[in-house]
């Protein structure tokens, strides 16, 4: 048994106890707890959540796995913008420029309308301080 969600005419949410079947609105609003591992069910009362604990167990440990997946396999969103142009960095590298002059990171549009934009003897500058690049080869 889970936690039941009904709509009403004046379309508030009403949720009952997945042990006794108590709703939230009969002993004056809101009272009921949710289940700490998933938030899955929701117990009037202590008492409640241990008598349903041996039904729940399953489905909340599976719940808890599902949680951890998201979490754990969530992409991170890029760290910064391109200082140039203010457009969030894409997520794949190859598309990214660390210039190693001033630390920065820059976006593939910005190095190449520079590289495309710029004179010969710029090329070889940086797109954002605009220091000499080495030419060693070190």
């Amino acid at each position: 048994m889970s936690t039941i969600t009904m709509k009403d005419a004046d379309d508030s949410k009403h949720h009952y106890c997945a042990a006794c079947g108590d709703s939230d609105s009969d002993d004056g609003g809101g009272s009921l707890k949710a289940c700490t591992a998933c938030n899955l069910v929701k117990y009037c009362n202590r008492t409640c959540q241990i008598a349903h604990r041996p039904a729940h167990k399953k489905a909340c440990k599976k719940r808890v796995a599902e949680l951890f997946d998201v979490k754990l396999f969530k992409q991170p969103p890029p760290n910064e913008d391109c200082p140039i142009c203010y457009l969030r960095l894409p997520i794949e590298g190859v598309q990214n420029t660390y210039q190693s002059c001033c630390g920065k990171m820059l976006c593939g549009g910005c190095v190449y309308a520079n590289t495309v934009a710029a004179a010969d003897t710029e090329k070889h500058k940086c797109v954002f301080c605009r220091t000499e690049g080495s030419s060693s080869d070190e």
